[in-house]
């Protein structure tokens, strides 16, 4: 199973190929954007050859009564509707969760193909010329 980071990237690295120059700059592993509230993961597309992050899940909220104020924290705007009968009543939380389905497919942000394979910072192999990349520090 892929490594899983939660929070925004662990970071983001920069990948460079001495071989032949390539160089990009993502994380290299699945991890969860709390921007989108989505997971996120690395792929190669096999016609641009080139790295690129995609969505992997489809978020579906559900409304339930307790995890409303980890929410609030990431959409402070964000409201429900509740039934006036619970409105007022402070004994009662009202709460979300998420389910977070796969997706089946990554879309390169280049060209567009769906046929991206997943590239892991623990195989870092060059997408233009099959050499091993290594980190890079970013400046």
């Amino acid at each position: 199973m892929t490594e899983m980071s939660e929070g925004n990237p662990p970071y983001k690295r920069v990948f460079h190929c001495d071989h032949c120059g390539y160089e990009a700059q993502v994380a290299g592993e699945r991890y969860l954007d709390k921007g989108c509230n989505n997971y996120m993961e690395t792929f190669v597309c096999p016609d641009c050859q080139i790295l690129y992050e995609s969505i992997v899940t489809e978020i579906t909220l559900h409304k339930t009564l307790p995890l409303f104020f980890e929410m609030k924290e990431v959409f402070p705007d964000f409201n429900l509707d509740l039934p006036k009968e619970i409105e007022g009543d402070q004994s009662i939380e009202p709460a979300l969760y998420a389910d977070h389905d796969e997706r089946p497919e990554s879309k390169c942000l280049r060209c567009g193909n769906t046929q991206g394979i997943k590239w892991t910072k623990e195989n870092p192999i060059c997408p233009k010329c099959s050499q091993l990349m290594r980190t890079k520090k970013i400046e």
